[in-house]
């Protein structure tokens, strides 16, 4: 099973939602425009980023800076939401937040262990 679609949140912009559930999937290396922001909801996700092979698995974040080279893989399957988000939105989001005006963010590690997060991003 595989879908996506897009939405519109009010006043920021256009985001993609991929949700999507994979047995036997792989992804070459490629990288994105966007930001990449996904909860894994069931199975296992691997994926070598920024030097370093990275697992996730039900209820972690998985991220992936514009830009950033990856790939994608499992021997179990893996069913996710993943966001897509422009980077003038998360520049912009970026400065709302600190009340100062920033570069788009970054994140250096591949993955975010926050089940409130994770669950908010789900739901």
């Amino acid at each position: 099973m595989h879908h996506s679609k897009t939405i519109r949140l009010k006043d920021i912009g256009f985001v993609e939602l991929l949700e999507a559930s994979f047995t036997k999937q792989s992804f070459n290396k490629h990288f994105h425009e966007e930001f990449c922001f996904g909860v894994i909801e069931s199975g296992q996700l691997d994926f070598n980023y920024r030097g370093k092979k990275v697992s996730a698995n039900k209820g972690i974040i998985n991220l992936c800076n514009p830009g950033e080279v990856h790939d994608g893989f499992t021997n179990e399957g893996w069913s996710y939401k993943m966001f897509y988000v422009d980077t003038k939105i998360m520049k912009e989001l970026s400065s709302s937040i600190s009340g100062k005006s920033n570069d788009i963010p970054f994140f250096k590690e591949g993955i975010i262990e926050d089940e409130n997060l994770s669950g908010e991003l789900l739901s």
